[in-house]
């Protein structure tokens, strides 16, 4: 059911998705709401493969979705433990909530990720 929301949000908004392949295998992907708001976006997926990060890609990938937001402001959550915080305030996205429980319902019992996330906010 998860990957299903996936898909619909890339076929939702294919100009806001950007997916990074070597050769045939999928790196990395993320996917841009345009519209949650009149002057607001959100990055709802944001994924590189374990094995490829720290190669550049998530720069290139978080950079080229920025892009296509036409100046809005760029929204998104991230686990509060994810090391891809540091990319994120580089790019001067700022925390503006903890929101406690957020992934409850996307994970599994013993996961090692922290459950709570962190609103971080790209003002423009």
């Amino acid at each position: 059911m998860y990957q299903d929301c996936i898909v619909t949000e890339c076929l939702q908004y294919p100009d806001f998705t950007c997916v990074v392949l070597y050769k045939k295998l999928i790196i990395g992907f993320g996917i841009l709401v345009p519209d949650i708001g009149f002057e607001e976006s959100y990055i709802s997926f944001f994924l590189i493969r374990p094995e490829w990060r720290k190669a550049g890609i998530g720069t290139f990938m978080l950079y080229h979705l920025i892009q296509t937001s036409m100046g809005k402001d760029v929204t998104l959550h991230v686990s509060a433990t994810n090391p891809a915080l540091i990319l994120y305030q580089k790019f001067g996205f700022k925390i503006e909530q903890f929101v406690q429980d957020f992934y409850d319902k996307y994970m599994t019992t013993g996961a090692k990720e922290s459950r709570h996330a962190l609103f971080l906010r790209l003002s423009r």
